[in-house]
Parts: C-alpha cells; sequence; structure tokens
C-alpha cells in the first residue's frame, strides 16, 4: 500500500468523471447490482451515510427525471446495491462518484490510501462468479453480483462470492424514473422501532463478515422484534442456528426479517427449503414443517417473478430450471412423508439455492 498524492488523485477521478460524455440522460435505465469490495479481506463498509446519495440540490426526488447527477448511485443506507440510472454507467463511472479511484491494478479510496496491483498482492474481479481481467470500463449490468477483491487467496474466495448479495433482484421492478416501489419509498414510512430493527440487521450483516455469530450478537434483535410474531419467529430460527453453528442459515433469517420490515414480506423460497433438512435432521419437526409451508407459499410468486427477470436478462438465474424442479420436488417428498428424499433436496438448496 502507498500514499497516492492529493494532485493525482484528482486527476485520476477527472479521468473517471470525463467518461460521463458517454453516458445516456438520467432516466435512460433503471437498473440494480449487487457488489463487495474487500481489501486484504476486510470489507468496506459502503452503508455509511458519505457514500450514499443525498437528494438532489433542490431538495426534490428523481420524478422528473432532470436530475442529472445520480446517474449510479447508492441510497436508504444500503450499500449492496448499485442504483443505475443511465445508459453507458460503468463500474468506474460509479466509483467515482463516491471519490475512489478506480483502474483495472490499481484503486484508490476516499482517504487517500492507494491498493495497487504488487507482487503476490493483487485485484481480482468476479461478475456472476466468473473471474475477469478488468472492471474498470464494464458497463453495469441489472442483477449482476460483482466481487472486488486486493490481495486475497484462492482459499478466500469462495466465502467472500458468498458474501455479496443478491438484494438487486428485490429492486429491479421500477420505472426507469420516479420513486422506486422499492427500500426507498418504503424507508420513508418506517417507525422508529422498524428503523431500528433496521440499523441492527445492518451492523450484523457487518458481524457476520468477519466471524460466526452468537446468540449474544442476536440479542438486541430479539428485543427489537419481540412485539412483532412474525420478526420474533425469523429471530427465534436464527437462534436456534447460530446455537448450532449454522452461520449460512442465521443470515437466511435475518434478511427475512429485513425485507419483511422494509418490504411486507421475504419472497425466498429457496432459504425457507434449505432450513427444513437441517431442522429435521434435529427432529424439530414442527419448524421443518413452518419452513415448508413459508417456502411453499412463497414458491409460485418467486418463480414468476424470475422468470419475468430472466426474460429481461437471460444471464440472471443461473440454473433456475434444476433450482425450481428441486424446490417443487422437495415439498412433494415432504408432504408424501419422503422424508430422507426431502433432507437430500434441501441440502442440494443449501448448497445451489439463491434468491
Amino acid at each position: 500500500m502507498r500514499r497516492l498524492y492529493p494532485f493525482i488523485l484528482i486527476f485520476m477521478l477527472a479521468l473517471g468523471c470525463a467518461s460521463q460524455v458517454k453516458l445516456g440522460a438520467f432516466g435512460s435505465a433503471h437498473e440494480h447490482a449487487d457488489f463487495k469490495v474487500y481489501i486484504n479481506g476486510i470489507p468496506l463498509n459502503f452503508s455509511q451515510e458519505k457514500y450514499q446519495s443525498p437528494l438532489p440540490p433542490n431538495g426534490s426526488d428523481d420524478s422528473d427525471c432532470t436530475n442529472g447527477t445520480r446517474l449510479a448511485h447508492l441510497h436508504d443506507g444500503n450499500g449492496n446495491v448499485v442504483h443505475k440510472h443511465a445508459t453507458g454507467a460503468t463500474w468506474g463511472y460509479f466509483f467515482s462518484t463516491l471519490n475512489i479511484a478506480l483502474t483495472d491494478t490499481c484503486i484508490t479510496i476516499d482517504n487517500g490510501s492507494s491498493y495497487c496491483n504488487s507482487g503476490q498482492e493483487k485485484w481480482r474481479y468476479f461478475v456472476n462468479g466468473n473471474e475477469v481481467s478488468g472492471i474498470k470500463d464494464t458497463e453495469i449490468q441489472d442483477l449482476s453480483r460483482v466481487l472486488f477483491t486486493y490481495g486475497a487467496g484462492d482459499a478466500q474466495i469462495p466465502w467472500q462470492l458468498a458474501s455479496v448479495t443478491n438484494q438487486s433482484a428485490h429492486e429491479s421492478t421500477g420505472p426507469a424514473c420516479g420513486p422506486e416501489p422499492a427500500i426507498s419509498s418504503l424507508n420513508q414510512s418506517l417507525n422508529g422501532s422498524q428503523k431500528a430493527i433496521v440499523a441492527e440487521y445492518y451492523h450484523l450483516a457487518s458481524t457476520a463478515l468477519a466471524r460466526n455469530l452468537t446468540s449474544a450478537d442476536l440479542a438486541l434483535m430479539g428485543d427489537l422484534t419481540a412485539s412483532e410474531a412474525d420478526l420474533h419467529k425469523e429471530w427465534g430460527e436464527a437462534l436456534w442456528l447460530a446455537d448450532r453453528g449454522f452461520s449460512h442459515h442465521v443470515r437466511h433469517s435475518l434478511d427475512a426479517i429485513f425485507f419483511i420490515v422494509t418490504r411486507g414480506k421475504f419472497l425466498c423460497p429457496s432459504d425457507s427449503l434449505a432450513h427444513v433438512g437441517v431442522f429435521l435432521q434435529y427432529n424439530e419437526t414442527a419448524m421443518a414443517a413452518d419452513s415448508l409451508e413459508d417456502g411453499q407459499k412463497s414458491l409460485p410468486e418467486w418463480e414468476q417473478n424470475a422468470l419475468a427477470t430472466r426474460a429481461r436478462n437471460p444471464q440472471s438465474y443461473p440454473g433456475l430450471e434444476k433450482l425450481l424442479s428441486t424446490m417443487k420436488q422437495e415439498i412433494s417428498d415432504y408432504n408424501a412423508g419422503n422424508i430422507a428424499a426431502a433432507i437430500s433436496e434441501s441440502s442440494f438448496l443449501e448448497q445451489n439455492g439463491y434468491c
């Protein structure tokens, strides 16, 4: 790592801004992508206020499609999903709006620290799980999942890839302009307790990147969700899973809490159905039945949304047919009393399922 002189940093940022001439008009696109950046195994926290997009100077929203200053941005405290509002917006352009200078071999973050390819330490980029040689001039694509990682060995890549969220699928449902029918519009009506739950979710998500969550970590979320039966049920599952070391499944339950609060529902049947096998192995038949019911109820709407999304972007939802058939077969086997087969299908979803 080395310190970059301020005038060089300004010059690099200017180069990034110069690419705006290739951008479409504000409102010419409305797409979303998930991303994660690691430096020597530590994730950058883009949920910080300094990275979040403020209202435009006139204090209005984007409903008139005239604010050209927010062509790619983050908002609502969510540092996992970039919102793209113009054709041609690249990852290099997006990071330039955050005062981060990006080339394919060097990234200089907003405090002036520079991380460049040197010896064994180098940048690696993954788009939808596939490693690519460069990313700066790559246009942000709807529903893509992108990992930026510096100094990571092969052993670290799988869990870093797994940490890239799939929240963009819940965002890319609105028009090119106007208030988005996603978290942004709902956050305006969240009450104090709901905002506290969302804040604690982000805290726990950040902690989970560094280590496995414990029951002590989840205590505050238990207090915050105590008055809401559906949320507290998800918290109870998270606690049970944490006590038994199922850290990956803990995150599923926390995601459910987050989306129930911000969206009113959580559509991810593969998560629910993946829990079934875990509960059955511990003879928790009531919890297994409850998770199966959740998966069965959410599957039809999720399937419809997934098929519609893939029609817009054929590269999204890889292996969708296999995933759908496995979920439906697990439900059928469980209801028929073929528990061994249901556990096997649940295990497949644990390894291969996604939202």
